[in-house]
């Protein structure tokens, strides 16, 4: 068979029918081997892929103008289907927690022609065929590579740096490379298997992360809970134990996810009639109920967790807890965590009145779980409120004493993760939902409380 070299000289588009994809090839691989061996750039390889133009690089989802029915038709290749699978089992907002949007490779397999959309999850450090690390950059210049997808950018040199314009792996690509990478076909196959095997096992809890996500950026979470330091690591420790293929794990403290669901009874529909106006300090009457229980328990459980007396607790009333937390001897951070929640919820608090039957609410401070006035009638909406504030205040205090900057300036919402919703139902009454998920605090069991 004849063997067409790269160039801009036209060529039939089946020049390289002979190089097959191996198993789990990426789109973004197989465009490249196309566009290089028939010598196209990502001007004249358009045609061969789409009716409209390429992604712009601002949008998230850097597929949707791709036509795979084309591209087979001009290629022989049948390529994309188990990638988009894969990619749009998680929702587009979620999609970077677990899969890159830059450009990753293996730069052994890529000076083989071979890129691989298992390269793409973020799960995976190093390369699963052949252990080497993978890289967001250019292995000649060090420049940050485009984003992944199908993007003039990225398709306009194919395997080549779009800064420098050489080789992104370090080595120029060449068809005796790719033939050597085509004789592993069937242990590339059964890697492959494994990984989807892998994956599969991690779904449940990939998708009971998903479910707690919201649409804020990652920037504005405490920084426990962001993607690269627990949430994957949350979702490996979910799944059963596999020796294969390697991944990073770190000892962390497990997830607890508080979840609720309650079907409120149907209200009277004369009652709006009658109702009169309250304040806020007559509709905060019941979440002060919860609160003080909510107190009571948290007590009893860090007393037989941390045992402390009554000197002691009445001392961490009177000194800033900073102090007290980077005080040579130590301090009792369970204690600590609970004066402080204290603190920032009630409206007078003396040393001399310490007893949680007697606490009473800020209206002021105070805001509506989750933002839905809903949990005015819902008795763990306000519980979960308070147990996750709870924890994340331990956590603020844990990061402040291991010396890390900035963890005094975590907003209380962006320390736990938490997602409420409200089906309204005139008849049967509204259905109200809710989860709230923080990292578990050392020697603690916390729960609602039921």
């Amino acid at each position: 068979m004849k063997l067409y070299e790269a160039g801009t000289q036209s060529v039939p588009p089946n020049a390289c029918a002979y190089l097959d994809n191996l198993p789990g090839e990426s789109l973004v691989s197989s465009l490249w081997r196309f566009a290089w061996r028939n010598g196209l750039d990502a001007k004249t390889l358009l045609p061969y892929c789409s009716e409209k133009n390429y992604q712009q690089e601002s949008v998230s989802d850097g597929y949707w103008h791709y036509d795979h029915e084309r591209f087979a038709a001009a290629s022989g290749w049948r390529v994309y289907d188990a990638e988009a699978v894969l990619l749009k089992s998680s929702h587009d907002k979620h999609r970077s927690v677990w899969w890159s949007g830059t450009m990753r490779y293996c730069p052994i397999c890529l000076e083989h022609l071979y890129h691989s959309y298992w390269h793409q999850c973020q799960f995976l450090s190093h390369c699963p065929f052949d252990g080497a690390r993978l890289l967001e950059h250019c292995y000649g210049c060090g420049a940050p590579l485009p984003r992944y997808g199908f993007r003039r950018t990225l398709l306009n040199r194919p395997y080549a740096c779009p800064t420098c314009r050489g080789p992104i792996s370090g080595v120029r690509p060449g068809v005796e490379l790719r033939l050597a990478m085509q004789q592993r076909a069937d242990e590339i196959g059964d890697a492959v298997c494994g990984i989807e095997r892998w994956w599969g096992s991690l779904s449940p809890g990939r998708t009971r992360i998903e479910g707690l996500l919201t649409s804020r950026s990652w920037s504005s979470y405490a920084h426990w809970l962001r993607p690269d330091t627990s949430l994957r690591q949350w979702v490996i420790s979910m799944a059963p134990e596999q020796s294969w293929p390697p991944v990073s794990v770190r000892t962390i403290p497990p997830l607890i996810v508080l979840e609720w669901k309650v079907r409120l009874q149907p209200p009277d529909p004369l009652e709006w009639i009658w109702a009169t106006r309250k304040t806020k300090y007559e509709r905060l009457s019941f979440a002060r109920q919860v609160y003080r229980t909510t107190l009571r328990r948290l007590e009893s459980v860090i007393s037989v967790a941390s045992p402390f007396s009554d000197a002691e607790y009445r001392r961490y009333l009177m000194l800033p807890a900073k102090d007290l937390v980077v005080h040579p001897g130590g301090c009792n951070l369970h204690l600590l965590a609970l004066i402080v929640l204290r603190m920032t919820y009630e409206s007078f608090f003396s040393i001399f009145e310490g007893v949680p039957d007697e606490a009473d609410l800020d209206e002021s401070v105070v805001r509506f779980p989750y933002g839905n006035e809903f949990a005015e009638r819902v008795r763990i909406c306000w519980r979960a409120q308070f147990i996750a504030e709870y924890a994340s205040i331990y956590w603020v205090l844990v990061a402040t004493r291991n010396g890390r900057r900035g963890a005094s300036s975590f907003h209380r919402k962006s320390a736990a993760l938490f997602t409420a919703d409200v089906v309204f139902d005139s008849t049967n009454g509204d259905l109200v939902t809710g989860k709230v998920g923080f990292p578990a605090v050392d020697g603690l069991r916390l729960e609602l409380f039921l």
